[in-house]
């Protein structure tokens, strides 16, 4: 029976397996980026959201371009590759609800930074004598909370970035050990 997932004679999967290779090492590196360096979030934020969605997309049609490649000379490696495609699929889809946690958890404390900002007015000049401006704390009960969320979901996304990283890994190497005999 012929493979009909191609175009032109030349099989799709080949062609849509390096499209995840692509944008999860993409997702990968802004989501490090996201998390180390905080001045960049508010400019790469919807950029890893756009990734979030499109990384979790292109696995299942890589691994929908893959289903009926299956030989019986080669099923222990095609299973082992599927496996692994199949457990970088929901680890890609588990990322997207926990980067949106953090995403929000983040909003929230630059929400309060503008908030403690404008309640703080501008300095006192010599000849004013003023109350001391309200501390953060004052203006924002719920920081102490966000940040060890925000710690605990940055947690997580570098897990599950580093364990989907070592599954695209593992896909990509039974891949090539199959298509190249090494």
């Amino acid at each position: 029976m012929a493979y009909m997932r191609e175009i032109m004679g030349v099989p799709l999967h080949p062609l849509l397996g390096h499209v995840p290779i692509v944008l999860f090492v993409l997702l990968a590196l802004l989501t490090l980026l996201y998390l180390l360096v905080p001045p960049v979030r508010q400019k790469i934020g919807w950029s890893i959201t756009a990734l979030a969605v499109l990384t979790p997309a292109s696995v299942y049609a890589a691994k929908w371009s893959g289903t009926g490649m299956k030989t019986e000379a080669a099923r222990n490696a095609i299973d082992t590759h599927s496996g692994n495609a199949n457990l970088l699929l929901w680890l890609t889809i588990a990322f997207l609800p926990v980067w949106l946690l953090f995403g929000a958890l983040e909003r929230g404390r630059r929400t309060a930074l503008a908030r403690h900002k404008e309640a703080a007015g501008p300095g006192p000049s010599d000849s004013e004598t003023s109350a001391p401006a309200p501390s953060r704390k004052d203006n924002d009960p719920a920081a102490g909370g966000r940040t060890l969320f925000m710690l605990l979901f940055g947690a997580a996304m570098l897990g599950i970035v580093g364990w989907a990283g070592w599954c695209l890994y593992q896909t990509w190497l039974t891949g090539a050990s199959m298509a190249w005999g090494a």
